[in-house]
């Protein structure tokens, strides 16, 4: 996929991140020429970080933890009382474990019917809602091993549910999160990939959690609900450790949208990414050009530090 190079240097403001580049590109053009650095004043990012080999990704049984919810102040929790198909008033969250050192998350909330919610483990945060009977579901990469997810509703009941993930550290994962319409989204380049090519993986080409397994290369997944206005989404990209093609550089970068909604407005995300205690979270601030510009792409390097992957 060709990208071309309209302008550089646009405004940007970056918390907690070490450096940031942005250049304004067609979404049909070559890959993006060198941008000129915006953040006076601000190092240059840090270099790859080195993946340890892993042994191949074990089999692990699929294992179901239940756990009960917290009492809030509002109707998702009423002790005694029935929802309208004759259940009582109770909320239920399970976790079972899924490929890849995923956790699937099933809610059953019998009084909170087409209600939204909050999902949040590890600094992860999206949003979600209840279908017609009150029940969710979803598959979340798991950010550690030793797992706790929450589920949040809005008239603040919540319910949790830990689980071991013993697969969770075979993984290094990337997370970028926004609320509203900010028009991000998160891209890897696998090993030298184009963009468009082979292992470009984005949202158009989110790859499988399969191939992660397989040691194939990473995938994408996509959180949170995409109707809700001012609701949280978030993307995460999955690389297995001990990929068996050899060294390479995986090139994570952030892009964001010229859209309607924010031209001319600031922009602001959140990336989690792998650091040396463990997830570093970093705030995301860009100043989106005006409305002339809408349908180009910005894209944010140095914003992530790129996967290096060892020889064995």
């Amino acid at each position: 996929m060709n990208r071309s190079v309209l302008f550089t240097a646009l405004g940007a403001s970056v918390f907690l991140v070490t450096g940031i580049v942005l250049t304004i590109q067609r979404f049909q053009t070559p890959d993006p020429a060198p941008a000129t650095p915006v953040a006076q004043g601000i190092s240059p990012a840090t270099g790859a970080v080195d993946l340890p080999q892993a042994p191949l990704v074990p089999r692990v049984a699929s294992r179901t933890v239940t756990a009960p919810a917290a009492p809030g102040d509002g109707a998702a929790l009423q002790p005694g009382r029935y929802s309208p198909y004759g259940l009582p008033c109770d909320v239920a969250l399970s976790a079972r474990l899924a490929l890849a050192a995923q956790v699937v998350l099933s809610l059953q909330a019998n009084c909170a019917l087409s209600q939204p919610l909050i999902v949040e483990h590890a600094g992860l945060r999206f949003s979600g809602r209840t279908d017609a009977r009150g029940h969710y579901r979803v598959m979340v990469p798991a950010l550690n091993d030793d797992a706790l997810f929450q589920i949040s509703f809005a008239d603040g009941a919540s319910v949790q549910v830990h689980v071991a993930v013993p697969d969770a550290p075979l993984y290094r994962r990337v997370v970028l999160q926004w609320q509203g319409d900010q028009g991000v989204s998160l891209h890897a380049r696998e090993f030298g990939a184009g963009y468009g090519g082979t292992g470009h993986v984005w949202t158009a080409q989110p790859g499988r959690a399969e191939d992660a397994v397989a040691h194939r290369g990473g995938y994408l997944s996509q959180l949170g609900d995409a109707d809700a206005a001012d609701g949280w989404r978030a993307q995460v990209y999955s690389l297995a450790r001990g990929l068996d093609r050899g060294p390479g550089v995986v090139r994570v970068s952030v892009e964001a949208e010229v859209t309607r909604q924010n031209c001319g407005r600031m922009a602001v995300a959140e990336t989690l990414q792998p650091g040396a205690d463990g997830l570093l979270a970093a705030g995301l601030r860009v100043q989106m050009p005006d409305c002339s510009a809408v349908g180009e792409f910005l894209v944010l390097k140095n914003v992530l530090r790129d996967l290096k992957i060892a020889r064995n």
